[in-house]
């Protein structure tokens, strides 16, 4: 099963941190790893509706501003930009 990290600044006024996405038999599971307290609250979700990686790359953008995507949290190196 494929999983990375994407650190950003939430579009909807919830701070900023970092999200752990493993996919999983129905879609995705999203954990904050790190974070503001609102950030914590309102972002840790699953997605079960098989939705690709590029779906939910997708999805990212509309939620996140300035996202980089991570495959090792912490190897900060390692990012890629996302527009």
């Amino acid at each position: 099963m494929n999983s990375f990290y994407v650190k950003g600044i939430s579009r909807h006024g919830y701070g900023e941190g970092v999200l752990r996405l493993v996919q999983t038999e129905t879609g995705w599971t999203q954990h904050v790893v790190e974070g503001d307290p609102d950030f914590r609250a309102c972002l840790n979700v699953d997605y079960v509706s098989k939705q690709s990686e590029e779906e939910l790359r997708t999805w990212l953008r509309c939620d996140m501003k300035n996202m980089n995507v991570l495959q090792d949290w912490l190897k900060s190196s390692d990012e890629e930009a996302i527009a």
